[in-house]
């Protein structure tokens, strides 16, 4: 995964992270490995995970989300 992208992935998981901060199970350690492992199998580039992008439509959620009311809170 080139950099820019990395850097774009870190970004957008913390700003997940700082959203559902306030919930008991926001992510943490594991999904932030995780997530960018399979953003990079799926191919996601800078596009798909622009700052415009909400934060509901984000790629591969599931690699970030460990609940459907999380799920819910980013809506």
């Amino acid at each position: 995964m080139p950099l820019p992208v990395q850097q774009q992935a870190l970004r957008r998981f913390l700003e997940v992270r700082r959203h559902l901060e306030k919930r008991s199970r926001s992510p943490g350690a594991a999904e932030l490995l995780i997530w960018p492992t399979i953003l990079a199998a799926q191919g996601i580039g800078l596009e798909q995970l622009q700052d415009k992008t909400p934060l509901a439509e984000l790629p591969a959620l599931e690699g970030l989300i460990k609940d459907h009311e999380d799920y819910a809170h980013l809506r």
